[in-house]
């Protein structure tokens, strides 16, 4: 019964909350959506699954094309969640939700069950929008929205407590996993001196050209650590424990 969407959505990221309130699990019938085996890339209009999850206990109603089965759900913690579904048990990591979308990637694999609201479920059922299209919309809106930082202001005294910007640690995360596809060569001076005043040395932007130019093209984020220390220019000791903590972090 169990059906995944792979390479549709490989580079769904969290982008916003986690699921450590799963309340939004427990809020409505979720649809799966599933691609149509002879007409790639859309909606299979025939089979339609919905998951509907209760608490005490923790039951699963599966229900495929009107046929319900009684499986079982359990929050793992640390944003995992298991499904036991037909005797076999899936462990999901979950990567995004908002109040019509739940995206959640098999672990260890690139394969993702991506669940919709019934009115999201009629929209791209009535619309005929290619699930690619329509996930890919969500992710730049998202996208676009998290890209704009949260206001930031520090005392003037004040040393740097990474427990005050959480939102600087996701941002880490995200560059960290970035960062792969590019060369080792001096990327932590690369990235702290670009992200402190925005200049580079003229021996990195050769060693280094391609991590130089996805910085200056705006191709990595680094917008939390930009303004922190845009915010602290004036407190050195902020600013040389930030660079601290960057060095030990960008590993």
């Amino acid at each position: 019964m169990l059906q995944f969407l792979s390479d549709i959505i490989p580079s769904l990221v969290r982008l916003n909350e986690r699921l450590d309130n799963t309340t939004i699990l427990k809020s409505k019938d979720w649809i799966q959506v599933i691609e149509d085996p002879e007409n790639l890339g859309f909606l299979n209009t025939s089979m339609k699954i919905s998951y509907n999850f209760k608490e005490n206990p923790n039951i699963l109603r599966i229900t495929q094309n009107g046929i319900t089965r009684r499986s079982s759900w359990e929050y793992l913690g640390e944003n995992k969640i298991e499904l036991e579904i037909e005797g076999t048990l899936y462990k999901f990591i979950h990567k995004f939700h908002d109040t019509q979308k739940l995206a959640l990637m098999l672990e260890g694999s690139d394969k993702f069950i991506f669940l919709i609201s019934e009115d999201e479920y009629d929209k791209l059922f009535t619309n005929q929008q290619k699930i690619k299209h329509y996930i890919e919309g969500t992710l730049t809106y998202y996208q676009t929205e998290s890209s704009k930082p949260p206001s930031i202001s520090i005392k003037e005294n004040e040393s740097f407590d990474i427990t005050s910007f959480p939102s600087l640690v996701d941002e880490i995360n995200i560059l960290k996993a970035s960062l792969v596809q590019f060369p080792l060569n001096n990327f932590k001076e690369i990235i702290s001196s670009y992200a402190k005043n925005h200049s580079l040395m003229a021996s990195w932007i050769k060693e280094n050209p391609r991590l130089c130019k996805a910085l200056t093209d705006g191709k990595l984020k680094i917008k939390i650590i930009e303004q922190l220390f845009s915010v602290s220019k004036d407190n050195s000791t902020f600013q040389s424990q930030l660079l601290a903590f960057l060095n030990d972090n960008l590993d």
